[in-house]
C-alpha cells in the first residue's frame, strides 16, 4: 500500500518543474528515513510460546519505567526480532540489555521495553519477526513493598515474586519443575549462591537446581513447585541478597530422579557382546559421562515410570566425531538389552525408538526432554550406548540426566519488581 502510492507520487513529479520536483523529492526523502528510523527505533521482543519465538519471563523495574522479556529463539534457524506495541500501541522506546535483534536457535536476548507503565494494571505486549511470526504477552505490573512477617529470613535482602501462570492448561501440576532464567542483579552474588526459593507464602524453602550460570550475568535455575492449580495462576519468592550464603542448589531434590555420575558409579551394559570397549569412558564430574571406542554403560538408579506421558527424561548431548551406530538412552531393570525401553537420538542403525532420532549439533550440545509415554514400570538403571561395531572413531558425551513432571502446555513464568525486607 505504502510502496504504491509512493510510486504514484514520484511518477507525478515528473509533470512538475525541476525545481518543484526537487523540492518535493527531498521532502519525500526526509519523511522515509524519518518513518524508517521511527519504526528501527521500535524494534522489540515478545513472547509466548510460538513456532519461532517465545517470551520466557519479564521483570518488571521497581519505579514502573520498563519491563525486561526474556525473548528465546524456539526455532532451529535464526530470527530477526521487528517491532514491538503496548497495548496496541508502539513502545515509547525499546533497546537490548544483552543479544541483539538476532537471535540464533536456542538464544535468548533480553529487550527493555520503556514506557509510562501503572502498577497493578495489565498489559498487552506484542511482538512480531521479520517473518511475521506473532506473540503476544500479557503481563500484570508488580510493584510493592514486603513486610518482616512474612519474610524467609532476615539474612535476605532482597526477594521477587514469581508469577507462574497455567491459565492455558486445564491440569494442575504437582511437584512440576519450572525453569527460570535469572538474571544478575547487583545485589546477588556472582555465582548466585545466595538464591533461595519459597513457595507462595513467602517462608516455607522449595528446592531448586542451577543447572549452569556466567558469573555476573545469569543463571540457568529449576524449581521444584508444590501444587499449581488448573486454569489458573500462583506464585513463588526467589530470594537474595546474602553475601555469606552458600548455595543449595540439589538436584536429587528438585527432580523425580537425577543421575549423579561419581555417586551412582558407572557399569557395564549388554554384556561383552556389546560393551567391547569396556575402559574407554570417562566421568568429566558428577553430571557428565564421555565414552568412546564401542561401549554400552548404565548407572544405577531406581526409577519408577508411570507411563502415561506426565514424566519426561531430559539430557544433553553431543558428538564431536564421527557417527556411531546407535547413540541414545534408556532405562533397563538387567543388562540384557532392550530396544522397547531405549529411545535412539543419534547414530546410523535403527536399533530402539526412534521418535527422537535426529541429532543435528555437529560437535555442539543438544537438548532432549523425551516424554516417556511409550513403557512403563519400575526400572534401577539407566543405560548409555555408544555402538561402534565398525570401528569408528567416535567420541560422545551425556551430562544434566534427570527425569521431570511433563505437561504439553508449559505454564508462564515472570519476575515482579525487587522488594527489600
Amino acid at each position: 500500500m505504502c510502496g504504491s502510492r509512493l510510486r504514484r507520487l514520484i511518477k507525478n513529479i515528473k509533470a512538475l518543474s525541476p525545481v518543484v520536483a526537487s523540492i518535493i523529492l527531498v521532502a519525500v526523502v526526509v519523511a522515509v528515513s524519518l518513518a524508517a528510523t521511527t519504526w528501527m527505533g521500535s524494534m522489540s521482543i515478545i513472547f509466548m510460546e510460538f513456532d519461532e519465538v517465545g517470551i520466557t519471563s519479564h521483570s518488571w523495574a521497581s519505579d514502573m519505567t520498563y519491563v525486561d522479556l526474556t525473548v528465546r529463539n524456539l526455532g532451529t534457524s535464526k530470527i530477526t526480532l521487528d517491532n514491538v506495541q503496548v497495548n496496541d500501541a508502539p513502545a515509547n522506546d525499546v533497546s537490548f540489555v544483552s543479544g541483539e535483534a538476532t537471535v540464533e536457535a536456542g538464544e535468548t536476548a533480553i529487550v527493555r521495553v520503556t514506557h509510562s507503565f501503572t502498577a497493578s494494571s495489565r498489559y498487552e505486549f506484542t511482538v512480531v519477526t521479520a517473518t511475521s511470526t506473532k506473540c503476544v504477552y500479557v503481563a500484570k505490573a508488580s510493584s510493592s513493598t514486603a513486610s518482616r512477617e512474612d519474610w524467609y529470613d532476615l539474612s535476605w535482602q532482597k526477594r521477587k515474586e514469581v508469577t507462574i501462570d497455567n491459565s492455558l492448561n486445564p491440569n494442575e501440576l504437582t511437584g512440576y519443575q519450572i525453569q527460570l532464567n535469572v538474571q544478575y542483579d547487583s545485589d546477588m552474588n556472582a555465582d548466585f549462591s545466595d538464591l533461595r526459593f519459597t513457595d507462595s507464602d513467602a517462608q516455607t524453602p522449595i528446592p531448586y537446581w542451577i543447572e549452569s550460570y556466567a558469573a555476573s550475568s545469569s543463571a540457568a535455575v529449576w524449581v521444584k513447585t508444590s501444587t499449581i492449580p488448573a486454569a489458573s495462576t500462583t506464585t513463588v519468592y526467589m530470594y537474595y541478597g546474602n553475601p555469606s550464603a552458600a548455595s543449595e542448589s540439589d538436584g536429587d531434590d528438585t527432580f523425580d530422579v537425577f543421575v549423579d555420575f561419581t555417586r551412582d558409579g558407572v557399569i557395564s551394559y549388554g554384556g561383552s557382546g556389546q560393551d567391547t570397549d569396556p575402559d574407554q569412558w570417562e566421568i568429566i564430574d558428577e553430571t557428565s559421562l564421555r565414552m568412546w571406542g564401542n561401549n554400552w554403560k548404565a548407572t544405577m538408579r531406581d526409577l519408577s515410570v508411570v507411563g502415561d506421558g506426565t514424566q519426561a527424561i531430559c539430557f544433553d548431548f553431543k558428538s564431536v566425531r564421527v557417527q556411531a551406530e546407535i547413540n541414545g538412552v534408556g532405562v533397563d531393570v538387567d543388562s540384557s538389552i532392550s530396544s522397547d525401553r531405549f529411545y535412539r537420538i543419534y547414530g546410523t542403525q535403527s536399533w530402539g525408538i526412534n521418535d527422537h532420532y535426529g541429532y543435528t549439533g555437529a560437535g555442539d550440545w543438544q537438548s532432549y526432554a523425551i516424554v516417556l509415554d511409550n513403557f512403563g514400570g519400575d526400572y534401577n538403571r539407566f543405560v548409555f550406548t555408544n555402538d561402534a561395531d565398525g570401528g569408528q572413531a567416535t567420541d560422545i558425551y551425556y551430562r544434566n540426566v534427570r527425569v521431570t513432571q511433563y505437561t504439553s502446555q508449559t505454564p508462564i513464568t515472570g519476575f515482579g519488581t525487587e522488594e527489600t525486607q
